[in-house]
């Protein structure tokens, strides 16, 4: 399904990633560790095509170098920072974010998807005021309400708690039998509950094993 050939990236003459390789399939969750700084986010950002690289390429479908959009229609990034207009309610900011990616979904079933993920209580106040652990439970309804074929999840347990964290892995559970696929960043697999799963290191401007 994705097909990542030999993309390398440098910032200011530094080199950030060099000639790196990843294949991901149907039902797969892969796991992405490595040290701060060793440019995860950034790999993430330039699948995810929000970020330019300098050489390499990238396959969807066996098709090279799809278009923006095409990928973006595709591949849900799910950053470490919560990207929600504070001053907007959790049901504002997820209709808004399913407008500008022209999916249309049913009020009703956004109400039930926040009812889910225990945020029915605040659909209508302001984010400005939710948690880290909120905020990551809204992006995981958000996450939840679009079709997509790849998410790129950037430290997505940040934040939260013992309930959190297994709705979250329900999420998981969900989307693989839907046949998406995940890569994980994450530092800490101890609370990862699907047992089947690949664990890959960046490392040394490349990805292994």
């Amino acid at each position: 399904m994705l097909h990542i050939d030999s993309i390398s990236k440098t910032f200011d003459g530094k080199v950030i990633l060099d000639n790196v390789n990843l294949k991901i399939g149907n039902s797969e969750l892969k796991i992405l560790k490595g040290k701060n700084g060793s440019g995860k986010t950034t790999f993430l950002k330039i699948i995810a095509s929000l970020m330019s690289y300098n050489n390499g390429k990238i396959f969807f479908n066996n098709i090279e170098n799809c278009k923006k959009t095409t990928l973006r229609k595709n591949i849900f990034y799910l950053g470490d920072v919560p990207g929600f207009y504070k001053f907007l309610s959790p049901l504002q900011n997820i209709e808004l974010g399913l407008s500008l990616r022209k999916s249309d979904v049913p009020k009703e079933k956004i109400i039930l998807t926040l009812k889910k993920f225990e945020l029915s209580n605040y659909i209508n106040k302001p984010v400005g005021i939710f948690s880290k652990g909120m905020l990551q439970r809204l992006k995981f309804a958000y996450a939840f309400l679009l079709d997509w074929k790849v998410g790129l999840l950037d430290e997505p347990l940040n934040g939260l708690d013992d309930e959190g964290v297994k709705l979250f892995n329900e999420c998981i559970k969900i989307w693989i039998e839907n046949k998406q696929s995940v890569l994980l960043v994450t530092h800490n697999t101890d609370y990862i509950t699907n047992s089947n799963y690949d664990i890959l290191y960046l490392k040394n401007k490349k990805i292994s094993s």
